[in-house]
């Protein structure tokens, strides 16, 4: 509440600091019972709906005390009932409404910046799914960039979860374009074509390295194939992979290549799991079953190739498998596993240079309508050595750091300098949690009181 934000002056600049956290539990330890001030308080608390209390009922307590900051202190909801009549209090925040946004206390000011409107009523509406914003960080890099639209999150109300708003809108694979394509290509001629099926690569081997995308390009083709419904047989598996898994699998691979007519996609991640399971347990009966399965199936691509006209009647298949050369070369795998060399395609995924790196960080929404400076994106290119999850993993750290964007909401320079994120990590030096980062956010807060 307001009484318990206190606002002081330091180099000329205003300071928030939160006092009175007596009554502070975690969502854990919450039991559905209520203490404090009822106007600030969110529905599912005073209403004792504790599987629905997270992170977001403390920025709903800060949204009402942001509406308070920039209305004139008008209080958002109008809670009067005698204190301690619990059943009075939640049978009003059961009908009550929202206020009007905050604009219309200055009289619907053309100067009064709308994104103020739309943070805010975000953050104080009734139910927890509707404040979009999952944790305070969100709020306060909306509130930094003015742009409230950028920094929502998916991530259904967890402080922890990976924030969406740094990886590609709609989670497109960037840098792999040309990769995606072809198989996308094999894909759809495979399902709609009867005349060019046999002109088609029928298997292909996506080599990379870790952390390169290889799971993610197989993910967006299960995805790609899942979307053609009853057009086609869909079977993925990702190894490893325990005994259990691996059986079903290989069973539904029996079962389908007996009694379907369909085209078939099989999707096999990580075959050098599998390939150093067999090396580590080379009597293993069950493992050779499995790899006969495996080796019938690609044998059966490769037949159809190459004699139509005895195997016509085998439905068509498109089999892609990933690999990690560090662990094992695609010729071992071709050796162990018994695979045809003459329609095999391979696919060698590289880590990105700064073209591509400077693509990734436009393509997410928070950076897309940014100047992006050379120089950070440089340093970004260089610590990462271009790999697309370290490239997520660096922004993550930035960003639960508070070191992505200064007060202006322009891109901070500094955070990505590798000395002082070193230095940072070295000195171990605590930073402030994500829920706690929203009390900067009413600096602004404040300053909009002075200026209207």
């Amino acid at each position: 509440k307001s009484e318990n934000v206190l606002v002081t002056m330091k180099n000329g600049k205003p300071v928030v600091k939160i006092i009175d956290f007596g009554i502070a539990v975690s969502p854990a330890k919450y039991s559905g019972a209520f203490t404090g001030s009822i106007p600030y308080m969110a529905p599912e608390v005073v209403l004792g709906l504790q599987d629905q209390v997270d992170a977001r009922a403390d920025l709903f307590s800060g949204g009402v005390l942001m509406y308070y900051c920039v209305t004139w202190g008008a209080t958002a909801f109008y809670r009067h009932a005698p204190r301690g009549d619990t059943q009075k209090i939640r049978k009003i925040i059961e009908k009550e409404k929202l206020p009007p946004p905050p604009s219309h206390a200055h009289n619907r000011n053309p100067d009064f910046p709308k994104f103020y409107d739309t943070i805010i009523m975000r953050l104080i509406a009734k139910m927890p799914k509707d404040r979009v914003y999952t944790n305070a960080r969100s709020v306060f890099n909306a509130l930094r960039t003015q742009l409230p639209d950028a920094f929502i999150d998916d991530s259904n109300g967890s402080s922890s979860a990976r924030a969406a708003y740094l990886i590609p809108q709609g989670n497109r694979h960037v840098g792999r374009e040309k990769e995606q394509e072809k198989l996308y290509g094999s894909l759809e001629k495979m399902v709609d074509s009867t005349s060019v099926r046999h002109l088609q690569p029928s298997v292909f081997a996506i080599a990379g390295e870790e952390g390169l995308g290889k799971s993610h390009l197989l993910e967006k083709l299960k995805q790609k194939a899942g979307e053609r419904g009853a057009d086609v047989f869909l079977d993925a598996i990702s190894f490893p992979a325990d005994a259990f898994c691996c059986d079903n699998w290989a069973n539904r691979l029996t079962q389908h290549l007996a009694e379907t007519s369909k085209p078939s996609v099989i999707l096999i991640d990580n075959l050098h799991e599998f390939h150093q399971w067999i090396r580590l347990k080379p009597d293993s009966v069950e493992l050779k079953r499995i790899k006969n399965i495996f080796e019938r199936t690609v044998g059966l691509a490769f037949s159809r190739r190459q004699k139509p006209e005895l195997f016509g009647d085998i439905p068509p298949l498109l089999i892609v498998f990933t690999f990690n050369p560090s662990s094992v070369s695609l010729d071992n795998l071709i050796s162990t596993f018994s695979l045809p060399t003459h329609f095999l395609e391979k696919m060698c995924l590289k880590s990105f240079g700064l073209l591509e790196v400077d693509t990734y960080l436009k393509a997410t929404l928070a950076l897309k309508d940014k100047i992006l400076p050379q120089k950070w994106v440089e340093s970004l290119c260089r610590q990462t050595e271009g790999i697309p999850r370290e490239l997520r993993e660096r922004l993550q750290t930035l960003n639960n750091r508070g070191m992505l964007f200064d007060s202006d909401g322009s891109i901070l320079i500094a955070g990505v300098d590798e000395e002082s994120v070193s230095q940072s990590e070295e000195q171990k030096k605590p930073h402030p949690a994500p829920e706690r980062a929203f009390s900067i956010s009413f600096t602004n807060a404040m300053r909009m009181r002075n200026v209207f």
